[in-house]
């Protein structure tokens, strides 16, 4: 069923960005002193977003979630058995985000080489004031042709677990997660993505990580409901068969 967001939903979390930058959050360590009973995951993550639990990908081989809405309107989460994924011990949650109709920025987004590469110029005429946006989504700005919404990409995750002990256990986005890059450097669901192996980040998505050198992760930004494009949708349960 749907329910609009308020600050009190979803059992305390909160939307949470990597940046313009970097497209990889980590949460913090989700310790566990029992065997897991029984454990679920809703995840609402725009444009894309694939989730990962210590190291192992979630979704059964699941693409494009959540399906594409005008999001200022209505956003879909998705909801995973997390039980087999989780173990005694430390665990993490990560998540990669990827850009949808989101941030469907379109061509004037690709780097110059591309252009030259292919013979093409940067001339598609849209300006770069505030408006209606390209596909009717109401509240983005029109650069270059493409679209996109103020904000960067974002997450909002809640899980719940309960151990054989009955302990009851939430986790959610919010403080203490953190935001990294990865060797996706550009995407878009028209143009495909660019991918740069020199910045794969090799357990990134595993509870014992160190960032490579130069790569240091940093906090993920809170984003407060007042700069939140996001701020009054409706949020409702993905219905819809998934695209694998």
């Amino acid at each position: 069923n749907g329910s609009r967001w308020r600050g009190s939903d979803w059992l305390g979390a909160q939307w949470i960005t990597p940046g313009l930058e970097n497209n990889l959050l980590r949460s913090p360590p989700l310790h566990l002193a029992a065997p897991v009973a029984s454990a679920s995951v809703f995840v609402v993550g725009v444009g894309y977003f694939e989730l990962r639990v210590n190291g192992r990908r979630v979704g059964d081989g699941r693409k494009f979630d959540p399906a594409w809405t005008e999001y200022a309107k209505r956003t879909n989460y998705v909801g995973f058995d997390l039980g087999p994924f989780l173990h005694i011990g430390d665990n993490v949650l990560a998540v990669e985000l990827g850009n949808s109709w989101y941030q469907e920025a379109g061509w004037y987004q690709l780097p110059p080489y591309y252009y030259q590469d292919v013979g093409l110029t940067m001339t598609l005429g849209c300006s770069n004031a505030p408006g209606a946006g390209s596909h009717g989504q109401g509240s983005g700005t029109c650069n270059g042709g493409g679209f996109a919404f103020p904000n960067p990409n974002q997450l909002l995750l809640r899980a719940k677990i309960t151990l054989t002990t009955g302990t009851v256990i939430t986790h959610t986005s919010g403080q203490g997660w953190t935001a990294g890059s990865g060797p996706i450097v550009f995407n878009s669901i028209y143009d495909g993505e660019h991918y740069d192996a020199r910045l794969e980040q090799p357990g990134w998505d595993q509870p014992a990580f160190t960032p490579p050198p130069g790569r240091a992760w940093a906090p993920a930004t809170i984003v407060e409901d007042s700069d939140n494009a996001l701020a009054n949708t409706t949020l409702s349960s993905q219905l819809y068969e998934p695209i694998r």
